[in-house]
């Protein structure tokens, strides 16, 4: 299953990666990540088990340099998954860094 793989990945991160949401009373930095679409691999003699998953992953700290910092430690645990792009975001309302990075995962 593809979430049970990206959980363990970035568990051997950081052990505060969670799925969707942050803890209210968490501490930083933090993971959260979701599964943005799953494409099934279909071919001319019909479908097969194969999956691609786009996974978004969040990093979210008190300063730009952590989520940079933690970028690196996240690419290299999802090492066998194509980064798709990332963008960057201050979040004014809990002043913090956010980093998010869209992976492609196959099963």
């Amino acid at each position: 299953m593809i979430e049970q793989f990206v959980y363990d990945s970035l568990k051997s991160v950081t052990a505060r990666a969670y799925p969707l949401i942050l803890p209210e009373k968490g501490s930083y930095p933090a993971i959260t990540y979701q599964n943005i679409t799953d494409i099934p691999h279909n071919h001319l003699k019909g479908g097969s088990s194969a999956v691609n998953a786009r996974i978004q992953v969040d990093i979210w700290a008190n300063s730009y340099k952590e989520t940079k910092d933690l970028y690196q430690s996240v690419k290299s645990a999802l090492s066998d998954s194509l980064v798709l792009g990332t963008n960057e975001f201050y979040e004014k309302e809990t002043k913090l860094y956010r980093l998010s990075i869209d992976f492609s995962v196959w099963e």
